[in-house]
């Protein structure tokens, strides 16, 4: 079942919710397979200062085989909660986490940090300036050094309720985000995400994903990537090439593809199936990393214990 809420569908069948709305340090349960590493450091609320070391992504050696399928999902349970999270997206070497905690209305965004990418993350906050006590704030995403983000929000539309993008600026990972309503784009779109280098903005238009160029900041026209009508959660990666995607496959509920193109200029070819990542579940694609390694979604699935809530995972390709 969905959550028709702040404009899209999401997980529901949400028990319990943290006090301060906090996200807590939940471990693995039921078998489940949890990330590696320690705990990292104390995550300040604006992601800022800390040393993001040596990680997989800038080592020399590579971490996985881009060529080999992903293998089974990890529970990100460092910032898990018992409510609703959704859509993890990293930035700074992976040592920044933006995601959605979207079981209280409104929704918003928060941020986790951590000492490098083979550690967990320490505790979550919400996002200063992103967030307003009565309005939904969403599907945040970050270019690859922290310093913009992208998301969505009913915030000028109180009554209504309708959605518009917005981006956030700052000089520095200490700094505090400003926040401006993008308007070279629709009203109706949703789910934004900007590539890693901050040239190009994928969201939903129209029953349609959309790319638009970002020259100097501004956003300009979208054009169709070709992918199915209906899909949704668009996950693009580095280059451009690969698409994750969501689409209603069993039944009434999503499961993730990828699809693939040549060059940036054409359309995304057939798309097909994650096996690694799908069950009888639901399961949205939100990030993948710059070498194709991981690949991050959100899934309400009950294996290992869970209850049914959204919850982040990854997967990881094997050496």
């Amino acid at each position: 079942m969905f959550l028709a809420a702040c404009g899209v569908d999401y997980f529901v069948g949400k028990n319990d919710t943290p006090a301060d709305n906090t996200p807590t340090d939940a471990g693995a349960s039921g078998g489940q397979t949890t990330e590696g590493g320690s705990g990292g450091d104390d995550a300040s609320m604006n992601g800022g200062g800390k040393d993001a070391g040596s990680t997989p992504t800038d080592a020399a050696m590579p971490r996985c085989a881009p060529a080999k399928p992903f293998g089974a999902p990890v529970l990100v349970a460092s910032i898990d909660t018992t409510g609703i999270d959704l859509g993890g997206r990293l930035a700074v070497s992976e040592t920044l986490v933006f995601f959605t905690h979207a079981d209280m209305p409104p929704s918003h965004v928060f941020l986790a940090q951590r000492a490098s990418a083979t550690v967990d993350f320490g505790p979550s906050a919400q996002v200063p300036v992103l967030n307003t006590s009565n309005s939904d704030t969403f599907d945040i995403s970050s270019t690859a050094d922290g310093l913009t983000v992208y998301l969505t929000s009913n915030r000028d539309d109180l009554v209504n309720g309708t959605l518009s993008l917005f981006v956030g600026t700052r000089a520095s990972l200490a700094s505090v985000f400003a926040l401006t309503k993008i308007t070279t784009v629709p009203s109706d779109l949703g789910r934004p995400q900007v590539t890693p280098d901050g040239t190009a903005l994928y969201y939903e238009s129209g029953n349609h994903v959309m790319r638009a160029p970002i020259i100097s900041g501004a956003v300009g026209m979208g054009v169709d990537v070709g992918l199915p009508a209906g899909v949704i959660t668009p996950a693009i990666s580095a280059d451009e090439l690969t698409i994750y995607y969501a689409q209603q496959g069993n039944g009434t509920k999503h499961d993730v593809y990828a699809a693939t193109r040549a060059t940036k200029g054409a359309k995304f070819g057939a798309g097909v199936a994650v096996p690694s990542v799908n069950t009888m579940f639901e399961e949205y694609p939100s990030w993948v990393s710059a070498d194709s390694c991981q690949l991050w979604f959100s899934s309400d699935r009950t294996t290992g214990g869970r209850n049914a809530n959204g919850d982040i995972y990854y997967v990881q390709r094997p050496l």
